[in-house]
């Protein structure tokens, strides 16, 4: 796939094929396919939609370390994906790196990170060229200080008011994370309150859903410490963080009320033993109220 259109510099999809069909019309199908699956929210015939423009996508590094936040290359304006490019929100990007705030991946950096990309199909089989995206590569935020600096540069993108309301609601936030990662390939046994006669797997999804459970409370500082205390591996801990603390920020205004519900929840496998491994993956949801 060429990097360069025209003057446009564009991310590749490096993981197509790999972690995700590389063919449009098989990928198109797949996704189709789960939607179709997926439970209705909305019962009855639809008869208006508020769409958004603007996609902010926040997913944690796996490749590199780095404190902070940091956004992709100036020199990139379009992220490829097997269904049609994304281009890139330049304006909102310029103004929050003006912020002074945040860091920069190199195109390099960026392709070699998973946690963005794997949404993208997604997002543009849903709003096709609708939108325009504002992806965010989420580092090692050490306290939840550093979660709310960043998402206090967020608030202005997330509140809305009787002057910004309609602008706001142009924007649509996705947080990318996986749930617990367990067992020998992960060099993680951690187990909370273990019992002999209740399966791991089952131990498992209930510290995961203690956890769901501080997302859907909005409760940052508890989803903060049960981590801290557990050392449960979820890998998108501070994107989630960021974003709980950007939902308590835009709470302190009366008239902005949030409510977050568990759509759906599993694991890769089952553990039964300590030489099993899996992956807990758990969908969640916020409105506004």
């Amino acid at each position: 796939m060429e990097r360069s259109r025209g003057h446009q510099r564009q991310r590749r999809a490096t993981h197509a094929g790999t972690w995700y069909d590389a063919d449009c019309t098989n990928l198109s199908a797949q996704i189709r396919r789960w939607i179709h699956r997926a439970s209705r929210v909305c019962e009855g015939r639809l008869k208006a939609l508020i769409c958004p423009k603007r996609v902010f996508l926040l997913g944690p590094s796996h490749y590199k370390y780095f404190k902070g936040v940091a956004l992709p290359s100036d020199k990139c304006s379009v992220y490829a994906t097997p269904l049609g490019d994304l281009p890139l929100d330049t304006d909102t990007l310029d103004a929050l790196r003006q912020s002074g705030a945040f860091s920069e991946v190199s195109l390099a950096e960026d392709e070699e990170e998973h946690s963005i990309e794997l949404m993208l199909p997604f997002v543009r089989y849903i709003f096709s060229e609708g939108v325009k995206i504002v992806p965010m590569i989420v580092g090692d935020l050490k306290s939840l200080d550093d979660c709310r600096k960043f998402a206090d540069l967020l608030l202005n993108y997330f509140v809305e008011d009787g002057l910004r309301r309609c602008a706001i609601q142009e924007n649509l936030f996705i947080i990318s994370s996986d749930f617990c990662h367990w067992g020998p390939r992960y060099s993680y046994f951690y187990l909370e309150e273990p019992q002999p006669e209740v399966p791991i797997h089952a131990t498992i999804e209930k510290m995961d859903r203690k956890a769901v459970k501080f997302i859907t409370e909005h409760q940052g500082q508890g989803f903060y410490d049960y981590l801290e205390a557990t050392g449960l591996s979820v890998c998108g801990r501070h994107p989630i963080s960021l974003f709980l603390l950007l939902l308590e920020r835009a709470s302190a205004n009366q008239e902005d009320k949030f409510s977050t519900q568990l759509i759906a929840y599993s694991q890769s496998s089952q553990a039964q033993s300590r030489n099993d491994s899996s992956v807990s993956y758990a969908a969640l949801c916020t409105t506004r109220v």
